[in-house]
């Protein structure tokens, strides 16, 4: 339930950021060391 409410509360900015990775790939990808 709580995990259920905080995705609804926040599904526009889960979206956005999805968005983002989509277009530009990880932020911090190039610093992954796997």
């Amino acid at each position: 339930e709580t995990t259920w409410r905080w995705q609804e509360e926040n599904k526009e900015a889960l979206e956005s950021s999805n968005e983002y990775v989509k277009r530009n790939g990880l932020p911090l990808a190039k610093y992954r060391l796997f």
